[in-house]
């Protein structure tokens, strides 16, 4: 059927104005055919022996008619020309018919349509209806955004912004202050974090005996006992 909406729409038209042919085609030939005997009765009486034989040839015109048509497939597909020597037959009885006496009767006869042109006019009037509608959409389309203010969208004129992904365009400023109260909070955090050892030294029921030794050798002493006790401290924390 097609893949745009004009090709569709094409096709639905050129699928009933076939029909139409087809149906006309009918009730043409089954009109053409009282004619013929109409056209007969009419006449026989006035022109006997002439009414009498395009009778004849009317009907046989008619059957030819329908075998020319199989006949025109035929050749499309194999390159003959069937519908050609039908033609001629035709045109010998014509000759064979003879010119019409004066007056005689003629009944009109209705025209058979050819499906296949009606079926391409349907759908070169159904493709171009759907493209006349698509081209006004479009053009109103166009004209409803050129005439509406963007300005009231906060800022939309800076909208191809928003493709910059990852990217940082403007300057980022931060205050003195910012960077004082960020410090203040790191050192927070690191007091926090920080454990003071405050030792206990404790020497019991500790007695001076002059032993020989002096008071700055204990003292000393002393001191490397404290010293050993605040680094065994710092271990058991840490650690």
């Amino acid at each position: 059927m097609g893949v745009t909406a004009d090709q569709i729409v094409g096709f639905v038209a050129g699928l009933f104005m076939g029909l139409y042919a087809a149906v006309y085609n009918g009730i043409a030939s089954l009109y053409n055919r009282f004619a013929v005997f109409a056209e007969f009765f009419a006449n026989v009486f006035n022109h006997p022996v002439y009414s009498a034989k395009k009778l004849f040839v009317d009907f046989v015109n008619t059957t030819l008619d329908s075998v020319k048509k199989v006949a025109e497939a035929i050749d499309w597909v194999f390159g003959s020309d069937l519908a050609g020597h039908i033609t001629s037959l035709q045109n010998q009885m014509q000759d064979w018919l003879g010119e019409m006496p004066e007056g005689y009767k003629v009944i009109q006869r209705m025209e058979e349509k050819s499906i296949i042109d009606e079926a391409k006019k349907g759908y070169d009037a159904g493709s171009n209806f759907m493209k006349g509608i698509s081209e006004k959409m479009g053009s109103l389309g166009k004209g409803l955004l050129g005439g509406m203010d963007m300005s009231g969208f906060g800022g939309a004129p800076n909208i191809e912004k928003v493709g910059e992904v990852g990217k940082i365009k403007d300057t980022v400023d931060i205050s003195s202050e910012d960077l004082k109260m960020m410090r203040e909070l790191a050192e927070m955090k690191s007091i926090q974090n920080f454990v003071t050892l405050t030792p206990q030294v404790s020497f019991g029921d500790t007695h001076v005996r002059q032993d020989g030794r002096s008071v700055d050798e204990i003292i000393a002493n002393i001191g490397d006992q404290m010293t050993e006790l605040i680094a065994s401290g710092a271990r058991g924390v840490y650690t």
